[in-house]
């Protein structure tokens, strides 16, 4: 098993990796197949050949930072295209700071609509 950068083992990332890899069968098999990560650790988007999610200049907190603020998000902003023919939206550390944020937001539930 895995550690994080704490040290501790880190449990996630073979769950993270079995799921991309089922996803990526799915896209062998011609389906489409848009990956959205919702986890600050970035660890689905390490389990895809990004090192370093931190420094990605897109992710989900961006998009939806730009719906929050009612500005237009362009068609395929942030989406990543992976080689095994995957679509994959990465979140980062940010993501735990939105969290905050969206305690004071109307109708939060629907800002991945």
């Amino acid at each position: 098993m895995q550690s994080d950068r704490s040290g501790k083992p880190e449990r996630r990332s073979w769950q993270d990796n079995d799921v991309c890899k089922f996803r990526i069968g799915l896209a062998r098999a011609g389906k489409k197949v848009l990956l959205v990560e919702a986890d600050a650790q970035g660890s689905m988007a390490v389990s895809l050949g990004i090192a370093e999610p931190d420094e990605l200049d897109v992710t989900l907190v961006n998009i939806m930072e730009k719906i929050i603020n009612d500005e237009d998000v362009e068609p395929g902003e942030g989406i990543i295209h992976h080689t095994e023919g995957i679509d994959f939206i990465p979140a980062n550390i940010e993501l735990a700071g939105l969290e905050t944020a969206l305690v004071n937001v109307m109708s939060r539930e629907t800002i991945l609509r």
